[in-house]
């Protein structure tokens, strides 16, 4: 991984004085592609992250970035699992939200709404993988604080949006939210705040006591 970073970022720099803002982008991507799959609970905390921003900036329907993100973090654990030799883990939880899927599969043949119920399948397929992801990625409490922390930030950084949104007319607000989900978002926010509440709870530092109180608040 640190061999390829650094032949990438050579290459890059051979671009530097064209695209300089890409180039740059690029290189911080990569560098943190290395470090994520060393650790890829920082990947997970990058997808928590971004999850507020689907609902009030998605760019579509069909393909929006909290799914790209999603799949490049699936992506790195992968990776790491490829690198570090490490197995899949499974427990009783995940086996029987598998049997629901496979069951919810087969009653797809009778079903009447195609459309309707092959996304709803598709949705339950993709909390089925996220929930392989955060079995096998969270492995202690500081993974788990790490994924907290995304999310409280994530809700932090995308709250002066979220107002600016909430306070158009009718009309914008529909046009908007089109490709969008604010109740989805405010039901991440939720978490966030649970979250931000867990980490002042247990965070030692006055600092970052206040700082995770703050951002709750």
């Amino acid at each position: 991984v640190a061999g390829a970073l650094g032949a990438a970022t050579a290459s890059l720099a051979l671009y530097w004085k064209l695209q300089p803002g890409l180039a740059s982008a690029v290189v911080a991507g990569l560098g943190f592609m290395a470090v994520a799959v060393a650790r890829p609970a920082l990947a997970m905390a990058l997808l928590c992250a971004v999850l507020p921003i689907e609902g009030i900036a998605a760019g579509s329907t069909h393909m929006s970035e909290v799914r790209l993100i999603g799949i490049a973090t699936f992506a790195i654990w992968l990776a790491h699992l490829l690198l570090y030799g490490h197995r899949i883990k499974i427990n009783r939880t995940f086996l029987l939200g598998a049997a629901l899927v496979f069951w919810a599969g087969i009653s797809i043949m009778w079903g009447t709404s195609l459309d309707t119920i092959g996304s709803s399948y598709f949705t339950m397929i993709q909390m089925l993988l996220l929930f392989l992801l955060t079995i096998n990625v969270v492995e202690s409490e500081m993974d788990f604080r790490i994924v907290l922390a995304g999310l409280l930030l994530g809700a932090l950084v995308t709250s002066p949006l979220s107002m600016n949104v909430f306070m158009e007319n009718v009309v914008e607000r529909a046009r908007a939210f089109e490709a969008q989900n604010p109740n989805g978002y405010a039901m991440t926010v939720g978490f966030a705040i649970i979250s931000g509440l867990y980490l002042m709870r247990t965070e030692k530092n006055r600092l970052l006591r206040l700082f995770f109180m703050f951002s709750s608040v």
